[in-house]
């Protein structure tokens, strides 16, 4: 364009000189520089300075073989460009099918998975259900053995318990009859024993060992407080107690003349041991020889 202008710019004064008249113009307002040769009708800029595709080749033929190979191109270039992007367009579009078809194959195998989980579950879940419908089947059948055994045991234990009860109740029967036995017996030998006892008092011998009995202990108060003012037996008493004690020897002699005194005056002295020892006790044993001598402690004349 810049030598186009220049060009313009030198043959314009001659293209003036030989059309002093005015301007050739086109039929589309361009100015007929010569023939052949065009330009815009209103002069501007450089950038205004369109040359037509004739005014182009005439004037630039190597500029418009440059561009006519550089449209070429350009067209070349284009339609290479729709043909890439036609091919890049299917290329996506093959794409976008492939990663649909995938995805789908994708959603379909996850639904398959999701599936076969499912049914999986649900087969555990029948199996887990089975599974602990047999352990309570099995829990239920041991329970009921478990109860069966226990009720079996309680019933063994209840006929063992009756039968040890019942031969408890013979056994206690048999100790209380056999107790009973012994007591009635003990009772009557005691019985008999009291009997003989009371008989052995009632013998001459009897009456003898009791009197000894009672003299020892009148003895025995009268020594322990020898020399106190106060005695349980005075001198007078003992005297008596002498004189009551013979009389009991001699008269129960006459009845049972083998009659051991020895022997009675050593069981007497056995009865005699441990026996209280104050003024009342040593009183009352002088009343009991008193009972037993057939001679009075004081004795009381008839007077003139």
């Amino acid at each position: 364009m810049k030598e186009a202008k220049s060009k313009f710019d030198k043959g314009w004064p001659e293209i003036a000189r030989q059309n002093p008249n005015g301007r050739w113009a086109a039929p589309d307002g361009r100015i007929l520089v010569s023939q052949g040769l065009l330009m815009p009708a209103r002069m501007g800029s450089l950038a205004d300075y369109v040359p037509d595709d004739q005014t182009l080749r005439a004037c630039f033929p190597t500029l418009a073989k440059l561009i006519a190979d550089t449209d070429t191109r350009v067209v070349t270039e284009q339609q290479a460009e729709t043909a890439r992007q036609a091919a890049e367009a299917e290329r996506q579009a093959a794409t976008a099918k492939r990663l649909a078809e995938e995805e789908a194959e994708r959603r379909r195998k996850a639904r398959e998975r999701e599936a076969e989980l499912r049914a999986a579950a649900e087969e555990q879940a029948k199996r887990e259900a089975e599974e602990q419908r047999v352990a309570a089947e099995k829990r239920r059948v041991a329970a009921e053995e478990q109860a069966k055994r226990e009720a079996d045991a309680a019933a063994i234990r209840a006929a063992e318990q009756k039968v040890a009860a019942e031969q408890r109740a013979r056994r206690e029967a048999e100790v209380a009859a056999i107790r009973a036995e012994e007591e009635r017996t003990a009772a009557a030998e005691a019985a008999k024993r009291r009997a003989a006892e009371e008989a052995d008092e009632a013998s001459p011998h009897g009456q003898v060992r009791r009197a000894y009995a009672a003299y020892a202990l009148v003895r025995y108060c009268y020594q322990i407080r020898e020399g106190y003012a106060v005695k349980y037996i005075n001198d007078v008493e003992m005297e008596r107690a002498e004189v009551m004690i013979k009389a009991v020897v001699v008269k129960w002699k006459k009845e049972e003349p083998g009659m051991d005194t020895d022997l009675m005056w050593t069981q007497a002295m056995q009865r005699a041991q441990d026996k209280p020892i104050d003024a009342q006790s040593c009183t009352r044993y002088y009343a009991v020889l008193g009972e037993l001598s057939p001679v009075p402690a004081i004795s009381i004349q008839k007077p003139l």
